[in-house]
């Protein structure tokens, strides 16, 4: 079997990569460190078998610097990351778990930094779809949204008095728009209720 013979490596006009063609054409890029791990010269020949390698490293590669380019703009979660990845199968994977080996993904710093971005915002419920849509492992989060929220009704409080301005809803009609708004923030019917009764002095149903 005739072996691919590396014609020309050109550096690219992006991100300081090198494109490498054989008799064939173009076939992947590299950075330096790609070119310094592999030893592709210009010149150099392989076989089928250890060609299919070094695209295979290529692939890696080139997947591991999407990755580190998305996290540029924000963090994400691993199963996120994977999932912006897709179009790397699984390459995907191992530019993740090379992420997460380098400390550059972690799920539970993530974690962390949702539920402070929220924690005054929404209720526990709301919260967990939050966490839920970035894909975050409720093994890493369940006790944290405990914590987080270990006095839910003082919370309503606070919102209640934000949103009415510390006056008495006027009518049973803004009752149930309050109320209904809390629900919606993803806090339980029964802190509700309870917070209702402590800001006005009565049971909601007599208001």
């Amino acid at each position: 079997m005739n072996d691919i013979v590396v014609t020309q490596i050109r550096q690219s006009d992006k991100g300081g990569l090198f494109s490498v063609y054989t008799q064939r054409g173009f076939e992947f890029s590299l950075s330096a460190k790609g070119l310094a791990d592999t030893g592709i010269r210009a010149g150099s020949a392989f076989t089928q078998e250890e060609f299919a390698e070094l695209s295979e490293y290529a692939q890696a590669e080139k997947a591991y610097r999407h990755a580190v380019y998305l996290l540029g703009f924000r963090a994400y979660s691993a199963s996120e990351l994977i999932s912006k990845l897709s179009e790397y199968g699984e390459y995907a994977e191992r530019a993740v778990a090379k992420l997460e080996q380098q400390g550059y993904v972690d799920d539970e710093a993530y974690a962390d930094d949702i539920i402070e971005k929220y924690r005054r915002k929404y209720g526990p419920a709301r919260l967990k779809t939050e966490l839920r849509k970035r894909g975050i492992s409720p093994q890493i989060w369940e006790d944290k949204l405990i914590e987080a929220y270990d006095d839910p009704v003082s919370d309503i409080e606070r919102h209640i008095k934000e949103k009415l301005r510390g006056r008495v809803p006027a009518d049973r009609k803004e009752r149930d728009r309050v109320f209904s708004f809390l629900m919606r923030r993803g806090y339980a019917a029964d802190d509700i209720k309870r917070a209702m009764e402590l800001c006005f002095g009565r049971d909601i149903e007599e208001m």
